[in-house]
């Protein structure tokens, strides 16, 4: 069912998340609520799910009628509901917003500079860019495009290096997204788009 199923998946998810926070130089997560339905209010209104959440619009988590023994259930809807939350979840491209939300940002790292791709062959491309004052590592998160899902698919890398070499890609796709974000345990710097 739901919970049993959902509940392991989000555990394990925050256990690589402290993996991350960890080596970006951030603190443990902890309690997790907070943080979770804070994810997408600034930009869209609390009870809004973020963005890389995938927010479940239709269905029930009730039994008919008939086998309901009156208790209905809830039914899924727009931004936070009691049958679905806030969505399912999306784990490599929730993770930046997330850390948007957990770091409160004072002073730290300015945004990314100089950020260049070369591609050596049809399934390999090198970025680089200039390291940034102050930031403990760096967000990348790359996109394909041209998955034809609504929601293109992509991974993320956390580096301390100014490179990282991506492979895999698919031949003959132009239309990859690359986004390098600076971080600090205070700041969490707007990304350089390619």
């Amino acid at each position: 069912g739901g919970t049993s199923v959902s509940a392991p998946i989000w555990a394990g998810y925050i256990t690589l998340l402290n993996a991350g926070f960890h080596y970006l130089g951030l603190k443990d997560v902890g309690y997790f609520n907070s943080i979770l339905y804070s994810v997408g209010a600034p930009f869209y209104g609390y009870g809004y799910s973020a963005n890389d959440l995938f927010d479940i619009i239709e269905g029930t988590n009730g039994l008919p009628p008939a086998l309901s023994f009156g208790s209905p259930g809830f039914s899924a809807g727009g931004a936070y509901d009691n049958c679905t939350g806030n969505g399912s979840l999306w784990a490599s491209n929730f993770f930046p917003q997330l850390v948007d939300a957990y770091v409160s940002p004072t002073s730290g790292p300015n945004g990314i500079s100089n950020l260049n791709v070369a591609v050596p062959n049809a399934t390999t491309a090198v970025a680089t860019w200039e390291a940034v004052t102050g930031a403990t590592g760096y967000i990348v998160q790359l996109a394909d495009l041209d998955s034809g899902f609504a929601y293109p698919q992509g991974s993320v890398y956390l580096t301390k290096k100014t490179t990282i070499k991506l492979t895999g890609l698919i031949p003959n796709t132009e239309s990859y997204s690359l986004i390098v974000w600076a971080i600090s345990p205070n700041s969490f710097a707007e990304g350089a788009w390619t």
